[in-house]
């Protein structure tokens, strides 16, 4: 489970390598870009990757339980919440659908971690990544030679971006900051970002779970990440 979440002023990312079937060498971590939100934290700390600071508010109490998701198709978000969904059949360990697209094009149907870097209303330009949550994060890590300190672990090495379709009612869940709280709050994925969003998305740092059903975007969620 995560460690305690409380108010923080840093967001960790660490990048390491995405799941292309070859062994990762190599791993590489980022600053977070800044954030604005509504709400003055209680308390500060020092971000533990580089120089950037940001602010942020505090989140829901701790919990041991995984976003519960359903092992086969079709894939449906039916409790939006601040953590990542259980390891399905086939991931490797990762959670959700794992990292592994099976084809350098197009992502199968299934439930995905990466990067949106852009956003047109229709399609995505998706950086897929390995999303690794719990004790597995830390054996990831290591073999990474990364320090894991939020119980989870992000491994992006492929250099590959797929286009990606949205649904005609595509809906995402943005992480809405407004009420002291970071809450999945749902919006037309067609029309996200939208003017209150806290996340640096699109972008490099913009992490986001997409369900995906019968090739199209039906679902998404921003990732927290302490």
């Amino acid at each position: 489970m995560f460690r305690r979440l409380i108010p923080l002023i840093g967001l960790l990312l660490v990048s390491g390598a995405c799941g292309d079937g070859a062994t990762d060498t190599t791993s590489t971590t980022d600053a977070v870009p800044p954030l604005t939100t509504t709400t003055t934290p209680s308390s500060t700390t020092s971000a533990p990757v580089g120089t950037t600071t940001i602010a942020t508010t505090t989140i829901p109490a701790d919990t041991t339980t995984t976003t519960a998701v359903p092992s086969g198709g079709p894939y449906v978000l039916a409790d939006p919440s601040l953590f990542p969904a259980q390891p399905l059949p086939g991931s490797n360990g990762a959670s959700g659908s794992g990292c592994v697209p099976g084809s350098n094009t197009v992502i199968p149907d299934g439930i995905w971690f990466g990067f949106v870097l852009a956003t047109d209303g229709s399609s995505i330009e998706f950086d897929m990544a390995c999303f690794f949550f719990g004790d597995i994060a830390y054996t990831e890590g290591a073999a990474d030679g990364v320090e894991v300190n939020n119980d989870y672990y992000i491994r992006n090495q492929n250099p590959l971006t797929f286009d990606v379709p949205m649904a005609t009612a595509a809906t995402m869940y943005w992480l809405d900051s407004s009420s002291g709280n970071f809450e999945p709050t749902p919006m037309s994925m067609a029309d996200w970002p939208g003017p209150d969003e806290d996340w640096p998305c699109p972008g490099e740092f913009c992490g986001v779970w997409l369900y995906i059903n019968e090739g199209e975007i039906t679902e998404a969620v921003e990732q927290y990440l302490p």
